[in-house]
């Protein structure tokens, strides 16, 4: 990732320890830190924040870094009630990707 130096690059994390849409399960997000991951990967910033009023304040405060920036979200669990399922097949889905990516 260090390579891949960007002007004003953000990834964002959004965090809810679960996989609400497909039956609630948790994630293994629980057993490790991103944060630490993404300094290790070489992110010049790195934040995590679990209210909404921080995560509004930090987004005005990054708005003018230069470099990678990392953010986690940590979000409750719960999915939204009119969240749609996929129509798709797994391998319906791949293709689809493989096709736009190579087509877009």
């Amino acid at each position: 990732i260090a390579s891949l130096k960007q002007k004003n690059f953000k990834h964002i994390l959004l965090n809810n320890f679960m996989h609400d849409s497909v039956g609630g399960q948790p994630t293994c997000a629980s057993n490790f830190e991103p944060m630490k991951i993404a300094e290790i990967l070489g992110y010049d910033y790195c934040f995590s924040v679990n209210e909404e009023i921080k995560l509004k304040n930090l987004l005005l405060e990054i708005d003018n870094l230069e470099g990678l920036c990392f953010i986690e979200i940590k979000l409750l669990p719960g999915k939204r009630s009119e969240l749609g399922r996929p129509k798709e097949t797994p391998l319906q889905c791949k293709n689809n990707f493989i096709y736009y990516g190579k087509n877009h």
